[in-house]
């Protein structure tokens, strides 16, 4: 009898069993691929913290590697160390030729190896590559400025400062200390009036061994377009009111005046309260606070006090030579004044001596007028502050005051 055919060339059983080797292959597959991703996961998330972990696991990724090589170099003390440094950050490159963090790696490496032409390649490569690294560019511009390459150092600042604010206390201090000698440079850089500028000059105004490097810096922007703001010259007179250099602070701030307003520069400046320009201190700075204000409104100085804060309302700074004075000028209250509100002159040396202190004139709604002498000793007074100072009366009440046509005449 003839054996029947099936038209298969294998049993069932046998089948079967080859389907379930495959997927037994594809299975065991799969959680090898997902072993693997899930430890190239941790090392991605362990690179930042602990880069030596995240190596182990994946000693062949680029960013690892690059992040290994930061370690190494930051916390390296021997020659064994930088090598190991150098070592990573060559593995990181050479498995990814992106990874600036190495490049930059090996030109530091190469400055501490005594290697400074290698380390300025380095380095500035690293930094046209990555135009935002803080780090490269701290070190190009601390290079720069050590090499006289002055405009570049200042290139590097500027970038920093525009897009890493949050470097700004670590360059500051830099730029303060060679703020003489790259003076040409930095002007140039502050003329295009960058976002950082007047932050800088305050900085610059109250930090500099010298504040005369902060009076030509300034002088200089005047003849450009970007000329220094009031803010600005604010913060130099500060500095030299600070070291007590007032008679020097009150001829610098003579030049900043346009000749208009030059012309009426008298010994109190903008007794007419107009708005003349220039810039405290030797110019009224108005102000306020918890319990009242001060501002100007048309040829007045209209101040408001509750009779309960102590608001600084207003002060100018005047440089009167010794000898005998008189103070005078035109009040009008609403409310009843009763001292609450004075002008008060005083030394601005270290003795505070008060010169004197003339109250608001009682008698609510009409311009009275007020006068009071004054006598600058022949010592200790080289300035005087000109305060509108408040004193809380008996009982709370708001007042309020106009002033106008203030002026000091030598008797």
């Amino acid at each position: 009898m003839e054996s029947i055919k099936t038209g298969r060339t294998g049993s069932p059983l046998k089948s079967a069993r080859a389907i379930s080797a495959a997927r037994a292959v594809l299975g065991l597959t799969g959680l090898l691929l997902a072993g693997l991703v899930l430890r190239d996961g941790i090392a991605n998330w362990a690179v930042e913290t602990r880069p030596s972990f995240a190596l182990s696991l994946a000693p062949y990724q680029a960013r690892v590697l690059a992040a290994a090589a930061d370690d190494a170099l930051a916390n390296s003390r021997t020659g064994d160390d930088l090598q190991r440094a150098s070592d990573l950050a060559s593995r990181a490159l050479a498995a990814d030729i992106t990874q600036v963090s190495a490049l930059r790696d090996l030109g530091l490496i190469a400055a501490r190896r005594g290697d400074s032409a290698r380390a300025a390649r380095l380095m500035s490569l690293a930094g046209r590559r990555s135009p935002l690294d803080g780090a490269t560019h701290l070190w190009l511009m601390s290079h720069r400025l050590t090499s006289g390459d002055d405009a570049g150092a200042m290139g590097d600042a500027d970038v920093l400062l525009r897009h890493k604010p949050e470097l700004t206390p670590a360059l500051t201090p830099v730029l303060i200390a060679y703020a003489d000698q790259a003076r040409a440079a930095l002007t140039g850089r502050l003329a295009a009036n960058p976002p950082w500028r007047t932050a800088f000059i305050i900085a610059l105004a109250a930090q500099a061994r010298d504040p005369a490097v902060v009076q030509t810096i300034l002088s200089d922007l005047a003849e450009t377009p970007a000329k220094p703001t009031p803010d600005e010259w604010t913060a130099y007179f500060a500095r030299r009111v600070k070291d007590q250099a007032y008679e020097l602070a009150y001829l610098d701030w003579l030049r900043t005046l346009p000749p208009t307003a030059l012309a009426q520069a008298k010994s109190v400046y903008d007794g007419d309260f107009r708005g003349m320009p220039g810039a405290p201190p030797f110019n009224w700075r108005l102000g306020g606070g918890p319990g009242g204000a001060a501002d100007l409104q048309g040829a007045e100085l209209h101040a408001r006090y509750d009779g309960y804060g102590a608001p600084e309302l207003a002060q100018q700074l005047l440089v009167l030579a010794p000898g005998s004075y008189r103070f005078s000028g035109q009040a009008r209250t609403d409310g009843d004044a009763a001292g609450a509100l004075a002008w008060t002159i005083f030394c601005a040396d270290a003795s505070g001596v008060v010169l004197a202190r003339i109250p608001a004139p009682d008698g609510p709604g009409a311009w009275l007028a007020f006068s009071a002498p004054i006598r600058v000793p022949e010592t200790g007074c080289t300035a005087q502050w000109l305060r509108l100072t408040v004193s809380p009366p008996d009982h709370v009440r708001p007042v309020e005051v106009w002033y106008r046509g203030l002026a000091i005449y030598q008797k």
